[in-house]
């Protein structure tokens, strides 16, 4: 006569893991954006009125109309 024992149960593991992982993920890359960003040389004033300039024109308002100061 044997005796078989009964399987043991899966473990899985609890989700939290995952979020945990995903978290660690999400703060590794937000430092990296913010490492390249800081990295880049400043832009120029000059450039953000052109192109505030251009998107008043894309959007239709009147050329009296002046753009918010960024």
């Amino acid at each position: 006569m044997s005796f078989h024992s009964p399987k043991p149960p899966v473990r899985q593991k609890p989700p939290r893991h995952a979020l945990l992982f995903e978290l660690i993920r999400q703060r590794s890359m937000a430092k990296y954006v913010n490492a390249q960003a800081s990295l880049r040389p400043p832009s120029d004033p000059g450039d953000l009125t052109e192109l505030a300039r251009t998107a008043a024109q894309s959007l239709g308002l009147p050329p009296e109309t002046r753009a918010p100061v960024l």
